[in-house]
């Protein structure tokens, strides 16, 4: 009786241990759904995305000479941007983080609001 409780135990935890577990469906910046597109801010909206994707110390960070630290470089080079990230997609280059959908669409959203310092 011992051995068969021992038995069903184990096979109980193996079983809860190579049982595939789902993933929680993530919201906010990788949702369309609820990614916010209308009056996006420079401050809240695309400098974050810009500090995580693009201005790390090997890209665009200071010192790069094509710097997206601040709102005067990163207005300075938004023909490029539009060029390179939401045209060509050539930015963030393959094996760098890239932007999430959402982030490109408030990004497409702020350069057609006339890129505006808010």
């Amino acid at each position: 009786m011992m051995k068969t409780a021992i038995t069903a135990a184990f096979l109980l935890i193996a079983g809860a241990c190579t049982k595939e577990k789902t993933q929680p469906q993530l919201t906010g910046k990788n949702d369309t759904d609820s990614c916010k597109t209308v009056s996006v801010s420079f401050k809240t909206d695309i400098l974050p995305a810009i500090a995580t994707r693009c201005s790390g110390s090997n890209c665009h960070g200071a010192g790069s000479g094509q710097e997206l630290t601040d709102y005067g470089k990163t207005k300075a080079l938004e023909a490029n941007i539009r060029i390179r990230v939401l045209q060509t997609g050539d930015m963030p280059p393959y094996g760098s983080p890239q932007l999430t959908s959402c982030e490109k669409s408030q990004l497409k959203s702020w350069l057609d609001s006339g890129s505006p310092n808010n």
